[in-house]
C-alpha cells in the first residue's frame, strides 16, 4: 500500500522488527527573490542600469528538491505575457545580473519547482497565459541616453530675432538653455559650456556673447543613471569691416588706357567691379551703384558710361556677418562743346560806339575777345584768329584794325577736354577816297 506525500529518508529508517519508516511531506519548497538595482543615482528613482538578483529555494518539508527541476527565469517586457526575452538558467542561491543594455519596465518571472514528493513551490506568484510563475515584480531599467537639451539663441537680447546656428552675425548673441528629457530614469541636469573668446563651464543661466570670434557651445543633459547626451552649437560674431572692392576704369573700352579717378575726359569710360575680401566671416558680395547722367543699382557686371556729366560710383562689399565697406569713385565725361567766346567791337577805341558786325566803316575798329564758358570740364582758353587785310593767330589781347580791307575774325573757345566752339565775325574798313573821273577832259577830247 502506498501513502501519498510520504518519503523514505536517504539510507532508510528501520524499526527493531526491520520495518522501514516513511515520513510525510506536505510542504512545498519556498521560493524567495531578492534584488537590488545598480547604477542608479538614488534608491527613490526606481530605475537602474541593471539588477542583481538572488533566488533562494528552501525545502522545509524534508523530501528534498526534485532533481529534474528546471531552474529558469524569464525577463519579459509585458506583465501579462512572456515577450521580449527568453528562458535563462540560474543557480539557486547564487546572484546573477539582469537588465544590462535594456531600457524601460521589465517583469521577472520564475518557473515553479517541485520537491521529491511533488509539492509545488510556493512564494509570490502570478498567472501568465494560464501558467503560474513566481515573481512578476516590475523592474525599471535605463541604458538609453536622455534627449539632449537645446539652446535658444537670439540676436541682441532675449527679445531679438532668432540667430541661426553656425552663421556669422555682427550683433551680440543671447543664449539660454532648454532642458532635455528622459523617458526612463528621468532628467537630472542640463548644463552648457562655452569655449572661444570666453570660457564657461556647467552653466544653467542665460548669458550674452559679445566679443568677436567663434564660440563652441556644448549642451549636456544627464539622466538619473548618469547617462549623458550632448548637443553642440556654434556662434560666430564678426564686427570687422571687410576690404571694400575696387573699380577697374578704362578709356573707351575694356582694353583702353586706364582712366584716372575724378578727372575729366571726352571719351566714354568702361567700368568693371573687382571683388573685395573678408578675412573673418568671408566675402559675400561686391556690387556697385551709379548716380549721375545714368542711374544703376547693385550691379555686378561691367558697363560703359557714355553720356556727358559727372558720375558718382559707390562700390559696396558685404561680408557674411552683414558688415559693409565702400569705396567711391567719380567719373567726369565732357563730350559737349563749350559756348564760344564773343568779340567786343568798337569804332576807333574801346570807349567809342559799337561797330556793327559785317558792315562798312571808314573808321578803325577796336576789337577785344570775351571768354566763352563751359559748364562741364570748364573753360580753358578763348582766342581769336584774323585773316584778310591783316593776319593774326591765337590772340587773347585787344587790338585795333586800321587798314582798309575786309577782316575775317574767328573766335575759338576750348574747354579742358579739348572740345571747341567758334564764332565768326567780319569787319569791313574803307578809308580810301573814291576815284573821280575828269569829265571836262573827256569832253574836250
Amino acid at each position: 500500500m502506498s501513502i501519498n506525500n510520504h518519503y523514505k529518508p536517504s539510507g532508510g529508517t528501520f524499526t527493531s522488527d526491520g520495518m522501514i519508516i516513511k515520513f510525510r511531506d506536505t510542504i512545498g519548497p519556498q521560493v524567495s527573490i531578492k534584488y537590488s538595482l545598480t547604477g542608479t543615482t538614488s534608491t527613490s528613482i526606481g530605475h537602474g542600469k541593471s539588477a542583481s538578483v538572488t533566488i533562494t529555494i528552501t525545502d522545509e518539508g524534508g523530501s528534498g528538491l526534485n532533481g529534474n527541476n528546471n531552474y529558469q527565469y524569464y525577463l519579459s517586457t509585458n506583465s501579462t505575457q512572456l515577450t521580449g526575452g527568453e528562458w535563462i538558467n540560474y543557480t539557486p542561491g547564487q546572484a546573477f545580473t539582469i537588465g544590462e543594455g535594456k531600457s524601460g519596465y521589465h517583469y521577472l518571472f520564475i518557473k515553479q519547482v517541485t520537491d521529491n514528493v511533488g509539492n509545488l513551490s510556493t512564494g509570490s506568484s502570478n498567472v501568465v497565459e494560464g501558467t503560474t510563475y513566481h515573481g512578476g515584480m516590475r523592474l525599471g531599467f535605463d541604458n538609453t541616453p536622455p534627449t539632449a537639451g537645446t539652446m535658444t539663441m537670439k540676436l541682441g537680447n532675449s527679445e531679438g530675432t532668432t540667430y541661426t546656428n553656425d552663421t556669422y552675425t555682427n550683433q551680440n548673441v543671447y543664449i539660454e538653455q532648454v532642458e532635455g528629457t528622459d523617458e526612463h530614469s528621468g532628467h537630472k541636469t542640463t548644463t552648457y559650456s562655452v569655449k572661444g573668446p570666453i570660457t564657461l563651464e556647467n552653466q544653467t543661466n542665460p548669458t550674452t556673447l559679445t566679443e568677436e570670434g567663434i564660440y563652441e557651445i556644448t549642451v549636456t543633459t544627464t539622466d538619473n543613471m548618469y547617462l549623458t547626451a550632448t548637443r553642440t552649437y556654434t556662434v560666430k560674431i564678426d564686427r570687422r569691416l571687410p576690404t571694400a572692392g575696387t573699380l577697374t576704369m578704362k578709356l573707351g573700352g575694356s582694353t583702353g588706357e586706364a582712366y584716372t579717378n575724378d578727372t575729366w575726359t571726352n571719351e566714354s569710360v568702361y567700368i568693371s567691379p573687382v571683388d573685395g575680401k573678408s578675412e573673418h566671416s568671408g566675402h559675400k558680395s561686391t556690387t556697385y551703384s551709379v548716380k549721375g547722367p545714368k542711374t544703376l543699382t547693385n550691379q555686378t557686371t561691367p558697363t560703359i558710361l557714355t553720356e556727358t556729366g559727372i558720375y558718382e560710383i559707390t562700390v559696396t562689399t558685404t561680408d557674411y556677418a552683414g558688415n559693409i565697406a565702400t569705396n567711391t569713385y567719380t567719373v567726369k565725361i565732357d563730350k559737349t562743346a563749350p559756348i564760344a567766346g564773343t568779340l567786343t567791337m568798337k569804332l576807333e577805341s574801346s570807349e567809342e560806339e559799337a561797330y556793327i558786325n559785317n558792315t562798312w566803316t571808314s573808321k578803325s575798329v577796336y576789337i577785344e575777345p570775351v571768354d566763352g564758358t563751359d559748364e562741364h570740364s570748364g573753360h580753358k582758353t578763348t582766342m581769336y584768329n584774323i585773316s584778310g587785310a591783316k593776319t593774326l593767330n591765337n590772340q587773347t589781347m585787344a587790338t585795333t584794325l586800321t587798314e582798309t580791307g575786309i577782316y575775317i575774325i574767328e573766335v575759338i573757345t576750348t574747354d579742358n577736354m579739348g572740345n571747341k566752339d567758334t564764332n565768326i565775325y567780319t569787319v569791313k574798313i574803307d578809308k580810301e577816297n573814291p576815284t573821280c573821273r575828269n569829265i571836262n577832259n573827256e569832253t574836250r577830247n
